[in-house]
């Protein structure tokens, strides 16, 4: 089974998730034991990302940004 799958909105505060996700990434990955990792590029794309993400699969899916990634 895939591990975590983590979509990400690089423009969410201001840019600062844009920024600050290498480390992000590295630290939640060794907490995860290994994720998956995709940026949204638009509107609805995080929406997109969680149903791709369900159907491969992937038992745990964590957004990292703000609200606007989580409504769709």
């Amino acid at each position: 089974m895939p591990g975590a799958y983590v979509i990400v909105n690089p423009a969410a505060a201001a840019g600062a998730v844009r920024r600050r996700w290498p480390a992000l990434e590295q630290r939640l990955g060794v907490a995860l034991g290994g994720l998956q990792a995709a940026l949204t590029e638009g509107p609805g794309h995080a929406v997109e990302l969680a149903r791709c993400a369900q159907a491969a699969g992937h038992a745990l899916v964590v957004v990292v940004g703000g609200d606007g990634a989580c409504n769709g």
